[in-house]
């Protein structure tokens, strides 16, 4: 398809100059009236050659109407892919600056649960990283439940005690076994009290 060499869009009512190059009558009107000395010469907007008004001449050419119509539709298609592209640099910018947000408080928690002034510091440090694990494994997998581990952490923090951290932490390992491995808990729990047959081999 012809396009104008001033407006580029499908031609209308075209003509040509002298040095080959097209344009709607139109356009090359606004052309002379912008740039002409006295409207009558101008130079071409393509190769800078010296256009006569006189010299223009008519040009035919027969378009189909299909085809304009196919590249006004894949013009609207590429104006709506740029706004969707717009949309996801946007959204992947949004979920960088959370993920950094995640990131940073991950390693605040780490920070302060590792504590100097302790009593039994390699005792805690160690149980601080087996807890600091457990919180990684389970706000990685879902990220709702990053305020339920910040309130853990506030809880276990404000004690300031390895007994209680390791109790909190051995319940989060029974609660995952229940869950995970019912069978297994089960017949481990029935070296020390009675449980039914029935409930071992459930399945």
């Amino acid at each position: 398809m012809i396009e104008c060499s001033i407006c580029y869009n499908p031609l209308v009512d075209p003509c040509a100059a002298a040095c080959g190059h097209i344009f709607c009558s139109a356009c090359i009107e606004k052309w002379f009236a912008f740039s002409a000395l006295h409207q009558l010469v101008c130079k071409c907007p393509n190769c800078n050659q010296d256009i006569y008004k006189s010299g223009l001449r008519k040009v035919y050419i027969s378009q189909s109407e299909a085809l304009v119509k196919e590249l006004s539709a894949l013009r609207i298609q590429v104006k709506d892919l740029d706004a969707y592209n717009t949309s996801l640099r946007t959204e992947v910018e949004g979920l960088r600056t959370e993920l950094e947000g995640y990131q940073n408080l991950t390693e605040k928690l780490l920070a302060d649960m590792y504590v100097d002034d302790d009593d039994q510091p390699e005792q805690r440090n160690k149980v601080a990283s087996a807890i600091y694990g457990t919180f990684q494994t389970v706000f990685l997998r879902d990220d709702h439940l990053l305020g339920v581990v910040s309130a853990c952490y506030d809880a276990v923090t404000s004690v300031g005690s390895a007994l209680f951290l390791q109790t909190v932490l051995l319940g989060v390992e029974l609660v995952w076994r229940v869950v995970n491995r019912p069978e297994d808990s089960l017949r481990k729990a029935a070296l020390y009290v009675w449980i039914p047959p029935t409930l071992l081999h459930r399945r």
